[in-house]
């Protein structure tokens, strides 16, 4: 009977060490991710159409060659006076410096409930929703960054 009575302990010990383990594990992949997180810099400017606010579009920074970091793609949304603020990593903090090419798409969703899967067409010329035809070249430097507005025209 002792032997079994060992034998659980030691099977609960080591299941409790390797839950230990494995928490500490995923504590120090959580931490060494936002250590190695490439700086960001404010971002912040307005998107006009026509010379008229646009309220509601998504603006996205795709890095171009010599970016600090080709894997994030910066993006914001326009409030009602057009204007916007870049978010990466979190809520407004911006973009890492770079060069880059802004897209603006202008998804305006007419009826429906937000669950509803609803294709709304982009109320902008297309060319301003892709990188590859998007004129919209921009710089971000360290610091902070208000771009001049970005003004879109048909």
């Amino acid at each position: 009977m002792i032997e079994r009575d060992e034998m659980e302990e030691r099977v609960r010990k080591r299941k409790r060490i390797a839950l230990w383990t494995g928490l500490a594990a995923c504590c120090c992949v959580g931490c060494s991710q936002q250590t190695d997180r490439v700086a960001v810099h404010p971002v912040h400017g307005k998107v006009l159409y026509d010379g008229k606010p646009v309220g509601g579009a998504m603006v996205v920074l795709h890095p171009l060659a010599g970016a600090a970091s080709t894997d994030v793609r910066p993006l914001g949304y326009t409030k009602e006076d057009g204007s916007f603020a870049l978010a990466t990593f979190q809520s407004n903090d911006g973009a890492p410096a770079g060069p880059y090419v802004a897209t603006v798409e202008w998804r305006v969703r007419s009826k429906g409930t937000e669950d509803e899967q609803i294709v709304v067409p982009n109320k902008l010329p297309p060319r301003y929703g892709s990188p590859h035809s998007s004129k919209l070249a921009i710089q971000v430097v360290a610091g902070a960054n208000e771009l001049q507005p970005f003004q879109l025209s048909r």
